[in-house]
């Protein structure tokens, strides 16, 4: 039986390698109605910028992975139901987005997976989810003028 480490391991070395080939296939997009100005910001850039935010987490992985002690059989079996629970929670935000839209959607699954894999109190995990949900509205809706669905409530956006 593999041990959580190698798994880790392996998970983020694959993820890496599928970076690689994601940051390859950038290369694809048509560049041709972009001026010259737009190389940074052009077609490629959002992907890209996914890319490396996924890059950086995986490479966290890894290194978290290098430093993990050796777990018992117990320990393993809980670390795979929470992240089958999580995986579960993954599925359900993305069948309940459209409808209901981001406001409604997103702060159930920071929240819930906080207190999946936190040890921090509800309540403290409540603010962070908040928090963090509002601070990615932010970025997506007015940094990256992205139109989220606006779901029951009507609204893209906080202000």
């Amino acid at each position: 039986m593999k041990t959580l480490r190698s798994r880790e391991i392996a998970a983020a070395s694959f993820f890496l390698a599928l970076i690689a080939a994601g940051w390859g296939l950038t290369y694809n997009i048509d560049m041709t109605f972009s001026s010259d100005l737009e190389t940074l910001t052009g077609p490629r850039a959002y992907p890209r910028l996914i890319l490396a935010v996924m890059a950086v987490l995986a490479v966290f992985l890894l290194l978290r992975s290098i430093r993990l002690p050796k777990l018992s059989e117990v320990d393993e079996l809980g670390n795979i139901v929470g992240v089958g629970l999580a995986i579960g929670l993954c599925i359900l935000f993305i069948a309940v987005f459209e409808p209901l839209g981001y406001i409604l959607t997103m702060p159930p699954l920071v929240f819930f997976t906080g207190l999946l894999f936190g040890k921090s109190k509800p309540l403290h995990v409540a603010l962070y989810s908040v928090v963090i949900v509002g601070l990615v509205l932010i970025a997506l809706r007015y940094g990256l003028n992205t139109v989220l669905p606006e779901g029951l409530l009507g609204v893209d956006g906080i202000f």
